[in-house]
C-alpha cells in the first residue's frame, strides 16, 4: 500500500509540472498577442514599429513623374531620378485613378523615419495634382 501511495505522488508531481508548462506556455502565447496588437499610431494611417519607433512626422512638398500604383494603396512616383513609395487612403482613391502612368505630378506628403534606421522611411501621401505643363 505504501508503494501505490508513493506513484499517486509521482503522478500527481507529474501532473503539476505539466500544468506548469501548459500554464507558461499560455503566458508566452497570450504576451506574444497583447504585444502584436500594442501597437500605437502617432499619426492617423502610420503604423509605429513596436521596437524603435517612428519619429514625428515631417510634411514636404515635391513634383515628380507618377509611376502608378504598387498596390490598392501604395503610388510610386519618381523624385529626381529616385522612386519613392507613398501610402494614401480612401479621400485620395478616386484622384490616384485618374492618373496615367509618366504623368508629372505636384504632391504633399508627410515622412517619418524608423528611429535608428537611417534607410527606412514611411510616407503618406496627402495632395496630389496634375502639374501645370
Amino acid at each position: 500500500m505504501n508503494n501505490n501511495h508513493a506513484s499517486k505522488r509521482v503522478l500527481t508531481g507529474f501532473r503539476a509540472s505539466v500544468l506548469l508548462m501548459a500554464t507558461a506556455l499560455l503566458f508566452v502565447i497570450w504576451g506574444q498577442a497583447a504585444s502584436a496588437n500594442s501597437t500605437s499610431y502617432p499619426a492617423p494611417g502610420y503604423y509605429k514599429s513596436a521596437a524603435k519607433g517612428l519619429s514625428a512626422a515631417v510634411r514636404k512638398e515635391a513634383v515628380g513623374i507618377y509611376q502608378g500604383q504598387a498596390d490598392s494603396h501604395t503610388v510610386e512616383i519618381t523624385v529626381y531620378g529616385e522612386p519613392i513609395d507613398l501610402q494614401f487612403g480612401e479621400a485620395l482613391e478616386a484622384r490616384v485613378e485618374k492618373l496615367e502612368e509618366g504623368t508629372k505630378v505636384v504632391f504633399t506628403y508627410t515622412e517619418q523615419k524608423v528611429k535608428g534606421d537611417n534607410v527606412v522611411r514611411f510616407r503618406r501621401l496627402l495632395t496630389i495634382n496634375e502639374a501645370e505643363k
